[in-house]
């Protein structure tokens, strides 16, 4: 009830704010969905290593964005999720453009204390039907809700270098202090910083680093209403290489690599790696390969590494208008081994993509 009572507030703003220049706000959306055509996932109370199949539909994404230019400085943006359950705000924040070298963002927004698929490749561009697990378990780890925090960043470019400096709780989304977060030191949450540079035309490096630092806070769940005390020391860093037309126009490709620490009682080192190439056969026809590594170790602890490793192959079918994609179908098929539960997670589907 509290998100809608979110989304009431907000319309009535832009109404009272823009009623004399509707122009000014700008109302978009899009959605993913999958058909699982086939999925080997673990059978349930059964021992390791035997297997079940799945199939079926499911709506990834379903996301409606309102933005609003308040004046040639200040700015709103929100973006709404209505494939979850509940937590339906993704995004709620207010950007300050002093020039393009420096930019303010406060509210709950996507953080660059992440790697360069979940801080800087916003999903409805995604090449296939979901990130590596390199990018998607870093971003957990760290304390992010779907890539998200609530906090303040300042960015921006100077000639061919993009900044971004982030502090945040580290919570996630709807985690506020004096709300859901009590007993807290001034200092204590996530920090990241982020660097890209084009450093040929077609061609950008970047990096990421990151620290969660906090004592042991007084957190209650904004959704269920669990107390508890969390106590966080994480960091985590990532390095980036992405092309796109660089060598051949019609390639691109992405790597990253990545690394991290939990320190906060089960202590956890985990790094991972991911390569993506591509080829547009034609503007409306393109080919997609990743290989992808995720690595878990447990130190001083007998517990058994996790080691996943998969390979995912991908042919989107791109519906453009005046060269811009309103619409995608791809048809997706990924070989997944994953260890010590030695099950071959594999997952064959289609899916889709519309834009408004």
């Amino acid at each position: 009830m509290k998100n809608y009572v979110f989304f009431l507030v907000f319309v009535l703003f832009i109404f009272f704010t823009h009623s004399a220049d509707s122009q000014n706000m700008k109302i978009g959306g899009y959605m993913q969905t999958w058909l699982i055509l086939n999925q080997q996932t673990a059978k349930i109370n059964a021992s390791p290593g035997i297997e079940d199949q799945t199939s079926g539909f499911r709506i990834r994404r379903a996301r409606l964005n309102f933005k609003t230019d308040i004046n040639e400085t200040f700015s709103v943006n929100t973006w709404f999720e209505f494939a979850e359950a509940s937590k339906n705000m993704l995004d709620f924040y207010v950007e300050a453009k002093v020039s393009d070298a420096l930019k303010f963002t406060i509210g709950q927004f996507i953080t660059p204390a992440q790697t360069y698929e979940t801080s800087k490749l916003a999903s409805s561009k995604i090449y296939l039907y979901e990130l590596a697990d390199i990018s998607l378990n870093l971003s957990r780890n760290m304390g992010h809700d779907s890539y998200r925090d609530v906090g303040i960043m300042a960015n921006g470019k100077i000639e061919i270098i993009e900044y971004s400096l982030y502090y945040g709780n580290g919570n996630g989304r709807f985690f506020y202090a004096s709300n859901n977060i009590l007993n807290r030191k001034f200092g204590n949450g996530l920090y990241g910083i982020r660097l890209d540079a084009e450093i040929s035309k077609g061609l950008n490096i970047g990096m990421h680093y990151s620290a969660n630092i906090q004592d042991s806070n007084y957190v209650s769940d904004p959704i269920t209403s669990v107390k508890s005390t969390r106590h966080r020391d994480r960091n985590s860093y990532s390095f980036n290489l992405v092309s796109d037309g660089f060598g051949l126009p019609d390639l691109f490709s992405t790597i990253i690599y990545a690394s991290g620490k939990i320190k906060d009682g089960s202590n956890v080192d985990y790094d991972g790696i991911t390569a993506t190439i591509g080829y547009k056969i034609l503007p409306y026809l393109h080919i997609i390969g990743r290989y992808d590594t995720y690595n878990e170790k447990y130190p001083n602890t007998t517990k058994q590494k996790i080691e996943n490793n998969s390979t995912v192959f991908g042919l989107n079918y791109l519906f453009l208008k005046e060269k811009s994609e309103i619409a995608k179908i791809g048809v997706n098929y990924q070989i997944r081994k994953e260890k010590p539960t030695e099950i071959n997670n594999n997952i064959f589907l289609l899916w889709m993509q519309v834009k408004f």
